[in-house]
């Protein structure tokens, strides 16, 4: 009884009866899809609704952080150990984009040297896919200081649960007085616009770092990226 009809007016109910908005709707009938496809599969139904229904992609807040902001937190003197180790955890997200858990999962073997030049060779954690990017002089700096750190296992970034790293984030921001709800994403982001699309890194390059399955997602942050150069240059236009 599952048909076009019904995912329509569950979208519907989604937004109207439980508040979500359209992002949130739309995670909800993914996971229906999944279950649908899985069903397919079984042969327990012959063909799935999703097949005809297309899930419209919401706005996404894609917050970063300026360079002037990222220089706030890098230069920033800190005296409390926590906040010094999560800025080291999030600057080391802002400079290799990778997501919470392939930071926690990283290991010695992950880093190989190509050229002169040391890359992060792994699987990412969330879809599976295999990601080289560079590993950058400001991120193999903190590989080096966390190396004379005690840890609990051979993790190469120490690190507190995602629960304290958020709590302690918060923290930071304010020490650094940078008015962002600094979080693991906003460091990926950040690294997606103002370090790699901002510097001319080509998009494809960007995907791939990112570990995006579509350069398609990857192109929001360089529709970030151009409303801000539209922004930048609106006075030099006016001027003249």
């Amino acid at each position: 009884r599952i048909d076009y009809s019904f995912v329509s007016s569950f979208f519907t109910y989604l937004k109207s009866s439980c508040g979500c908005n359209v992002n949130s709707a739309n995670k909800y009938l993914k996971t229906l899809r999944a279950v649908l496809n899985e069903a397919r599969k079984q042969s327990l139904i012959t063909n799935s609704p999703f097949e005809n229904y297309q899930i419209k992609a919401g706005q996404y807040n894609r917050t970063y952080l300026t360079e002037e902001e990222l220089q706030k937190i890098i230069k920033a003197k800190l005296t409390d150990s926590k906040l010094i180790l999560v800025r080291d955890f999030f600057l080391f997200v802002c400079f290799t984009g990778l997501h919470y858990s392939d930071v926690q999962s990283l290991r010695k073997h992950h880093i190989l040297t190509r050229n002169n030049q040391k890359w992060i060779l792994k699987d990412r954690t969330k879809n599976g896919e295999e990601t080289l990017l560079p590993l950058l002089k400001a991120a193999e700096e903190i590989v080096e200081r966390h190396k004379e750190l005690p840890k609990n296992g051979d993790e190469l970034i120490k690190m507190y649960s995602n629960q304290k790293t958020n709590q302690h984030l918060k923290t930071l921001a304010k020490e650094c007085e940078v008015d962002a709800n600094l979080t693991c994403r906003v460091g990926r982001h950040t690294f997606a616009t103002t370090v790699t699309l901002t510097n001319q890194v080509p998009l494809e390059s960007v995907s791939q770092m990112l570990g995006h399955t579509s350069v398609k997602t990857t192109q929001i942050y360089a529709r970030v990226v151009n409303n801000k150069l539209l922004n930048d240059m609106s006075g030099v236009d006016s001027k003249y």
